[in-house]
């Protein structure tokens, strides 16, 4: 659908209408250009062959003059736009000329001008002149000469010719016009059926890959019942072994698994993500022995605020998979999580083997775009989730210690599920935010708690 500033030199190739009016031209032996409708001329005015010698000086020389020429053709111009159809006049000089309007779906869009002739001496004493100037050729005596030759030698074309010239003019400028908007318009309708196959296309994709999780779902809801009570023969056997390490290590197992198994939410409490850190570390205290100790300060007040699922999980993990791995003794991992001005903060530091700084700079330079970035580690795909969920308010810090081991800080808006309708849907409704081991741990007198030996 053409638009009100849709520009007629946007629509149709402007060479290919000079070459059609200069033949024309050439045929008719009157001088035709082309104007958008706000009257600037959009061809050329090189072929003047048929111009008078009068309006050639007028129109192509500087002439102060030529303003008049050009008032008269925008008058002119608009004249016909109203009526819509040619309009025959004379210019202010006394010359015949006509109009043809270029008018697509009731929009003006330009006119074809022709003219600079005399025609039928009775039917030029009837024609309109569109206005008439106070122009004084006194003053320009060679322009007055210029005039009166010009007047006397100007084309003659009857009046009868000269309306059929209007109209043919006015039926192919729109003819034109017409056949480029129809090829524009054929042409979006194309790109538009593209674009819906391809999202068509996308959206059987998605479709299946929705079928696909889904038949995934099922089978993760089937395997635990036989995960869990394969875990729960090897728990009999350590038992009756009398080997209470394993038997332990087995049910901190259980824990973490049942955990991440109820919780299919992608945000949870605190507390509920110290629970699960808590089976963690336990088995972790297992590998280690007396190799590792992991202390935790947690505010209170933090504990109900929602925080991506693993977010404390991945930093403890992290730790110990890269920091500790050659640990002989002695090893440390602290984390501390405070409240602050609407925010919350997590530090974990560690005095393990630390962070190459290439890596340090290349985790806190992640993409705006977490969609951008492929994760390749934990912390990767950590502090992507945390850009998803949070945006620029989140806020992380991953540096090598100057005494060794590797710091990581977090900045991360709180929000609870009672004040964030947003994230109210990713919390269950069915699910306790506080239960019998998360009450114990929230009512604990001492802030740090030190977890293992």
């Amino acid at each position: 659908m053409i638009q009100q500033s849709e520009q007629l030199q946007d629509i149709i190739d402007i060479h290919e209408l000079e070459r059609i009016l200069e033949q024309f031209c050439k045929a008719s032996k009157m001088i035709t250009i082309a104007s958008d409708f706000r009257g600037n001329m959009l061809t050329s005015e090189k072929n003047t062959t048929y111009y008078t010698p009068f309006c050639k000086k007028m129109r192509l020389t500087g002439c102060p003059l030529e303003a008049y020429c050009k008032r008269s053709d925008a008058l002119g111009s608009l004249e016909a736009a109203q009526r819509g159809e040619p309009f025959i006049y004379r210019c202010h000089m006394g010359f015949v000329e006509v109009a043809a309007p270029i008018i697509v779906n009731n929009m003006y869009l330009g006119a074809i001008l022709m003219g600079q002739v005399r025609t039928d001496p009775e039917i030029m004493e009837t024609l309109p002149q569109v206005f008439k100037s106070d122009l004084d050729l006194l003053g320009y005596p060679e322009l007055k000469e210029f005039y009166k030759e010009s007047y006397a030698n100007s084309s003659f074309i009857p009046y009868p010719q000269l309306k059929a010239f209007g109209a043919l003019m006015s039926h192919v400028a729109n003819y034109i016009v017409q056949n480029a908007l129809n090829y524009t318009m054929r042409a979006q309708l194309t790109n538009m059926r593209i674009q819906h196959l391809e999202e068509q296309n996308r959206a059987t994709n998605l479709e299946k890959d929705l079928a696909f999780m889904r038949l995934k779902n099922l089978k993760m809801r089937i395997h635990p019942h036989y995960l869990f009570n394969t875990l729960n023969v090897i728990n009999g056997l350590a038992v009756l072994e009398d080997a209470p390490q394993t038997s332990q290590a087995i049910a901190a197992l259980s824990e973490t698994l049942r955990f991440s198994l109820k919780r299919q939410e992608k945000l949870i409490p605190l507390r509920e993500e110290m629970e699960c850190v808590e089976s963690y570390t336990s088995i972790q205290k297992l590998f280690f022995k007396n190799r590792v100790e992991f202390l935790f300060q947690v505010d209170k007040n933090c504990l109900d605020a929602l925080v991506p699922l693993y977010t404390i999980q991945i930093l403890v993990e992290n730790a110990c998979l890269h920091g500790f791995t050659n640990t002989v003794s002695n090893g440390r991992f602290t984390l501390t999580v405070l409240q602050n001005a609407g925010f919350i903060n997590i530090e974990a530091s560690d005095n393990g083997s630390g962070i190459d700084d290439e890596v340090a700079q290349q985790l806190n330079n992640l993409s705006p775009d977490p969609a951008r970035d492929t994760p390749n580690s934990g912390l990767q795909s950590l502090l992507s989730n945390l850009r998803y969920y949070y945006g620029t308010e989140a806020y992380w810090q991953v540096s090598q210690l100057p005494s060794g081991g590797t710091s990581i800080v977090l900045r991360l808006p709180i929000r609870h599920s009672s004040q964030d309708t947003s994230l109210r849907d990713t919390v269950s409704p069915d699910t306790p935010h506080q239960d019998t081991a998360s009450q114990e741990m929230s009512s604990q007198d001492t802030p740090s708690r030190k977890l293992g030996s």
